[in-house]
């Protein structure tokens, strides 16, 4: 009956798997989607009432002001929004709770993440 090995003598199999199965578990969270999971929420326009507040949606729709339907996605480091059938690209980056898009002519209009504010528990 023959012997199956399972790893090598110095342990070198076992690193290769633990590698690759972390390589395999990066790829997943962040080349599928994982990055833009980081866009969904609601954000505010930091200038005030100057800009236009967003809620993202993870199912790629979004709402705009005063309730106007949008979608939106993002990809390849570039987030698409599309509002009254016009698509607009933009450069964003994600920065803890600050998002900052810059259109293709360069100008720049930063968000901060609006967290969703806990109701205190009724008295009892």
């Amino acid at each position: 009956m023959k012997k199956i090995v399972t790893h090598s003598k110095n342990g070198a199999a076992p690193k290769i798997t633990s590698i690759l199965l972390l390589l395999a578990i990066i790829v997943t969270f962040f080349g599928c989607g994982g990055g833009s999971s980081a866009l969904v929420g609601k954000w505010q326009h930091a200038g005030g009432h100057t800009g236009l507040d967003l809620e993202l949606l993870k199912d790629g729709t979004a709402i705009a002001d005063r309730g106007t339907a949008a979608t939106w996605r993002a990809e390849g480091g570039r987030f698409f929004l599309t509002l009254h059938g016009q698509t607009m690209p933009f450069n964003y980056k994600v920065s803890g709770a600050t998002l900052t898009l810059t259109d293709d002519n360069g100008r720049s209009e930063e968000y901060k993440k609006v967290t969703p504010k806990v109701a205190a528990a009724p008295h009892r």
